[in-house]
């Protein structure tokens, strides 16, 4: 993909953004991913910090990872009023996890970011080990036709 982290910082601060969070990524999480009683969600990869938001509206506590300092900067300044949702400057592929939260979470998504992880497995298998069995989300495709996985993770 050959994309630096400063080249993700610049496409931010730029202005830019991705797809927009459509109304059938909603629906399949309102209908397959309800929060529990004090759920936690952790969205990696989560730019200007739309699906965190959204998440929270569905009663979660999120915690907005993403390495572009450019993406957070602005997830900070447009959602400043919202509450429940933290926003950390992570590299999950190449940082250290020590900020995420220690009791886990139960939802876990990766809106259009697994395609830039190269360990995949590696990186999953290190934000599952912590408790919790949390539901993995995956979206890609196109806003016309978005395609999304959700799958349950055991121990």
């Amino acid at each position: 993909m050959g994309c630096t982290w400063t080249d993700w910082s610049e496409h931010y601060n730029e202005g830019r953004g991705f797809r927009r969070l459509g109304d059938q990524e909603k629906g399949l999480l309102v209908e397959h991913a309800p929060a529990p009683e004090g759920g936690r969600a952790l969205d990696i990869g989560c730019g200007t910090g739309e699906l965190s938001v959204y998440l929270t509206s569905l009663g979660y506590t999120v915690d907005g990872a993403d390495f572009a300092e450019g993406a957070l900067e602005r997830a900070r300044a447009e959602h400043a009023e919202v509450e429940g949702v933290r926003w950390l400057s992570l590299d999950v592929e190449h940082g250290d996890l020590a900020d995420l939260a220690e009791d886990g979470y139960d939802l876990i998504v990766l809106r259009l970011s697994i395609a830039f992880i190269r360990d995949r497995a590696r990186v999953l298998r290190a934000l599952v080990a912590r408790p919790r069995s949390p539901t993995i989300g995956e979206a890609t495709g196109t806003s016309a036709s978005p395609a999304v996985s959700l799958s349950q993770t055991s121990r």
